[in-house]
């Protein structure tokens, strides 16, 4: 099969690519370079120059590109809205127009300040513009679900990813695996803004991108939305700092500081995150089973 990888220098996209071309695919990759590295890829495939020519020599196409991290989003909130809304409105044309099956990563932002374990027919409970421009990309990235649905698409699949974490995430957009690891090694201090009692959920990229290919290529998934995220990970962001501290052997400080100290506008945090991934076992059969020690390790060894 041919695929299209829309965003595939970047670190999801990149092992994405790897494991099509681990499976002898042709790959045909389209990003701007903006936050992905072609040094990212490293197995041969072929670079387009347009969404359209990607679209008129694949069979299925993967579209991951967007703006992302709390932190650009939170200081570019305009940019963040514009870049994604106005290029997956263009994919979304040329899927309608070839007949291409595709697979949309949406966020599990899109849960909002939900307590809720979130399940995907949930409803959703996005914050309040007026109080933070943080859900400015949550809105974008449902705006893209919405689009999907409504363009009627003949083949479209929508993930929701829940903190995807593994080597090549880098610490500039405000990741926070990243983050702790570069400053572990630095002998930096290591920053956890609020309490440090926010949980999240944390994925292997390289087992979210299995979740990624079994889903496109299952004709019974189109059409549908799924948690891609590991429901055994859930860890505090102390607890994290301090694992992260523990791997790297460093001698760095663990602080809390508030969150006005680190954004420049105001910032609204979710206090847990956690996927329910019943729907995409059901379907496909998919459960991750690396443990966070095994990917910290593998983030940390190939730092």
């Amino acid at each position: 099969m041919k695929f299209f990888v829309i965003g595939g220098a970047g670190f999801i996209g990149s092992h994405l690519v790897e494991l099509l071309i681990k499976k002898e695919h042709k790959v045909y990759v389209y990003d701007n370079f903006s936050t992905g590295k072609e040094s990212n890829i490293m197995v041969p495939v072929t670079y387009v120059n347009s969404l359209e020519v990607g679209f008129k020599k694949s069979d299925c196409v993967f579209h991951l590109a967007a703006s992302v991290g709390n932190q650009y989003i939170n200081n570019n909130p305009n940019l963040a809205m514009i870049n994604n809304l106005r290029t997956t409105m263009e994919v979304f044309e040329l899927a309608k127009k070839y007949e291409t099956p595709i697979l949309y990563a949406s966020t599990s932002e899109v849960y909002g300040n939900s307590e809720k374990m979130f399940r995907e027919d949930q409803d959703l409970q996005i914050g309040c513009p007026k109080s933070t421009l943080r859900w400015g990309y949550s809105c974008a990235k449902l705006a893209g679900e919405f689009l999907a649905l409504s363009y009627e698409l003949p083949a479209v699949v929508i993930i929701r990813p829940f903190n995807i974490i593994g080597p090549r995430q880098v610490s500039t957009y405000g990741m926070v695996v990243p983050t702790f690891i570069e400053r572990a090694l630095g002998y930096k201090d290591i920053i956890v803004h609020g309490d440090g009692e926010q949980s999240r959920s944390f994925c292997d990229v390289s087992e979210a991108v299995v979740a990624m290919y079994q889903l496109i290529i299952n004709e019974k998934c189109y059409g549908e939305i799924f948690n891609v995220g590991n429901t055994h990970n859930g860890i505090t962001i102390l607890e994290l700092a301090t694992m992260v501290k523990k791997l790297t052997r460093s001698n760095s400080n663990i602080l809390l500081k508030p969150y006005s100290e680190w954004f420049t506008k105001n910032h609204s945090d979710v206090r847990h995150r956690s996927p329910v991934v019943n729907k995409i076992q059901k379907y496909i059969g998919w459960v991750p089973e690396n443990d966070m020690e095994t990917i910290l390790k593998k983030c940390i060894s190939n730092w």
